[in-house]
């Protein structure tokens, strides 16, 4: 009868097994659509068979020394199940590694060298404890169990490391799997302590632990945060197996244990210091690597990266810091002339420089390039502008490099936070590294443009920079292609009205932005934005299509003008400009009746290439102007090879006109000249009658101005329009009419007309 509970825990091990094999076959199969935890499962469940597999031989042993009274079957079943258990730990261990690599993103390869120390270890210390024989099948089996007990709690060490490293100490699966090593361990010590009777119960408790790693792989992962670890966090466990060999080879020598233990020892002393000796060498990269990570390798200063990290630090102690942002002017001039190799050497020199000028604590960064920051922790306005103007000072100076004599200067930008932050009125109090960056950054471009070497931030500066930046995005945003807001931009009309005839002949076509938060935005203050960020492209062909349509509709209304619209200079260069012209061509206007006005300084952009484009606007019948004649570079040859029909006097001379001799003969000058090659002249900025019968008696054939219209949106320059056709205009009648001069023909003015 006392036979009877082991022939059942035999028989229930045994149905067990059978139910733990299906489950593990039906999680294998469900494991596969796990995609990020698949090789982990898979080790898993691998140890789980082997350990099933280890009780069912366990037990079959047992129930073979009850069926035949032989207790060798009892000790072949307890050294199959301890071995198959033992071995079932190895692809336990390898799943539990994976999860932690999953996890930490820590690859740590001598995770095996330190397990299979730490087993061996633990061996040496249950010999020399037991003194364990192993002779004998009895003693083959202790020292199976002795070897079970090792590489258990070996892999309990190693749950709890994972759930301090891999932080997944909330995570119930783990703890799941914790318990067969537990079972594996207490049922390990036991049979060494009372022997394999013991072990018939004791497997079940290491079959349902078995099981219970099966319903682990069966729950849903745990989302969780993926955990920082690093190499410094695996130094403490690979010390402590290495300071236990040796402490066991010590315990060797002088407790005379026997060879077992001293070869154990020796065996875990020297997978320790191969372990040991690795970690180190991997340190050793790992601290090389974040030393060039946050060094600039050409001048050997902290990079942007450590200054950032500084920064940040700094802010968050809530420090007086002072940042200095120093760009290099024309740095590319000495790349250029001199080469690459001289340009670095002068970088190497200039940050040596700088770091022998800068204060205790201070540090000295290269951003890339020609760009240099220092941090001034703990440190006043006051005195970070002394250091600032130290830094410009020596850069004034020749710098020899090579041989070469380089003059180098130096534009600085200062930017400061205060020592401690505020309240809500402190409009500093969220600054970031970030921002005091852009700051300092703003300081430099600012004392860039006015030559000053240093410059300090300004708030109301940059505001207004900051509003620029808001202009051009906005710009982005209505120049975009069926842009909903395109109605913002409109186009306004100019008359020009003929001296000979007081007959409005044409109109200029002038752009005007209706800002939703800002009101009227003038030309001047965002035709250049357009043309720096390479807009102007858009904005013209929008200009060119508006003026077309409205010439078109007077042309309907039985009023025969022609519409000017001006290009810029990038407009020349660009292979868009054609296009639009060729839309144009396609339409019903004539292309006599739009006359394209450009600048004298349009052309100095890319001479070649300008000219060749208004060779091309001539060929295809288009009407060209030469707008603010006279305030450019102006040149002779311009007007004997330039295709123009039309000449426009800039309003600086029209306005001086009156008062000044020397302008007048000027102005009767370019008339004369401009009637003789067959041009038209066009007087703009007229603003009085006094002017404007000036310009008609020394012969200018038509003005633009003020004095007729100043420039008016579509419906209002109709209805102005329509007022001076039939009489109605308040605006002067103009001087009397009188006959042009005819101009003296050329080859030129033959071939023009």
């Amino acid at each position: 009868m006392a036979q009877l509970p082991e022939t059942l825990a035999g028989a229930l091990t045994c149905l067990t097994a059978v139910v733990a094999t299906g489950m593990v076959w039906r999680v294998r199969r469900r494991e596969a659509t796990v995609l990020n935890e698949q090789a982990v499962w898979r080790m898993v469940l691998l140890g789980t068979a082997a350990l099933t597999s280890g009780v069912a031989l366990g037990q079959a042993g047992a129930l073979a020394r009850v069926l035949t009274g032989e207790s060798a079957f009892g000790h072949a079943g307890g050294i199959a199940f301890a071995t198959l258990s033992t071995l079932a730990c190895v692809p336990l261990y390898q799943g539990l590694i994976h999860w932690n690599r999953m996890r930490t993103f820590l690859s740590d390869p001598g995770d095996w060298v330190s397990g299979s120390s730490a087993v061996l270890v633990c061996v040496a210390f249950g010999n020399a404890l037991t003194g364990t024989p192993w002779r004998g099948l009895a003693g083959a089996e202790r020292q199976a169990q002795l070897w079970l007990a090792a590489a258990a709690a070996v892999l309990i060490g190693t749950v709890l490391s994972l759930a301090t490293i891999a932080k997944l100490g909330r995570d119930v699966r783990m703890w799941l799997t914790a318990v067969a090593p537990v079972t594996m361990l207490v049922v390990a010590l036991l049979s060494l302590r009372f022997g394999s009777p013991v072990g018939s119960m004791g497997q079940v408790a290491v079959l349902l632990g078995a099981e219970l790693i099966v319903l682990a792989a069966t729950l849903r992962p745990r989302r969780n945060q993926m955990a920082q670890a690093s190499l410094e966090q695996s130094t403490g466990g690979v010390v402590l197996v290495l300071v236990a060999g040796i402490a066991m080879l010590v315990a060797a020598g002088r407790l005379h244990t026997g060879l077992t233990v001293a070869v154990l020892a020796s065996l875990a002393c020297a997978g320790g210091c191969l372990r040991f000796a690795t970690m180190v060498k991997d340190l050793t990269r790992l601290t090389r690597s974040r030393y060039e990570a946050l060094t600039d390798e050409l001048t050997g200063v902290p990079n942007r990266r450590a200054l950032l990290a500084h920064l940040e630090a700094a802010l968050e102690r809530d420090e007086p810091i002072s940042l200095l942002l120093v760009d290099l002017d024309e740095f590319k001039v000495v790349n250029d002339r001199y080469g690459h190799s001289v340009g670095d050497e002068l970088l190497r020199q200039v940050a040596g420089l700088f770091a022998g000028l800068l204060p205790g604590g201070g540090m000295l960064a290269r951003l890339g390039g020609d760009e240099f920051a220092v941090l001034l922790p703990r440190t006043t306005l006051d005195k970070a502008k002394d250091v600032a103007g130290r830094l410009a000072a020596h850069t004034g100076p020749y710098q020899h490099v090579d041989g070469r004599s380089v003059r180098l200067r130096a534009s600085i930008g200062l930017a400061a936070h205060p020592s401690a932050r505020g309240g809500p009125e402190d409009p500093v109090e969220r600054m970031t590294a970030g921002e005091l960056l852009r700051r300092a950054d703003t300081a430099m471009y600012q004392a860039k443009a006015s030559r000053a070497g240093v410059g300090v931030y300004d708030p109301g500066l940059d505001a207004r920079a900051q509003q620029q930046m808001q202009l051009v995005e906005d710009l982005h945003r209505l120049l975009a292609p069926g842009s909903p807001s395109a109605e913002e931009l409109q186009v306004y009309f100019q008359p020009q009205v003929s001296l000979g005839t007081n007959t409005v002949i044409g109109a200029e076509a002038l752009v005007r932005w209706h800002h939703p938060r800002l009101g009227v935005v003038e030309p001047l203050r965002f035709i250049d934005l357009v043309e720096q960020n390479g807009l102007m492209s858009r904005l013209t062909a929008r200009v060119v299509h508006e003026a077309v349509a409205q010439c078109l509709r007077w042309q309907r209304a039985g009023h025969d003008l022609r519409v000017s619209v001006n290009l810029s200079a990038g407009c020349l260069v660009q292979p868009d400009l054609l296009e639009v012209l060729d839309d144009v061509l396609a339409g019903e206007l004539p292309p006599q009746r739009m006359v394209l006005e450009m600048t004298e300084t349009s052309l100095m952009l890319d001479p070649e290439v300008s000219m060749r484009t208004m060779r091309a606007i001539a060929d295809r019948g288009f009407a060209i102007s030469i707008d603010d004649y006279g305030t450019g570079y102006s040149s002779l040859s311009y007007l004997n090879d330039l295709p123009a029909c039309e000449l426009k006097i800039d309003r600086s001379f029209v306005r001086r006109l009156l008062d000044d001799e020397r302008t007048r003969d000027i102005v009767i000058g370019t008339i004369e000249l401009a009637h003789r090659l067959g041009m038209r002249i066009v007087a703009e900025g007229v603003e009085d009658q006094d002017t404007l019968q000036a310009l008609h008696e020394i012969g200018c054939d038509e003005a633009q101005g003020y004095l007729h219209s100043r420039p008016l949106p579509l419906e209002q320059f109709a209805a102005w329009l329509e007022r001076r056709t039939t009489g109605l205009s308040t605006f002067p009648a103009g001087p009397a009419a009188r006959p042009v001069p005819a101009p003296r023909t050329t080859g030129a003015t033959a071939a023009r007309q």
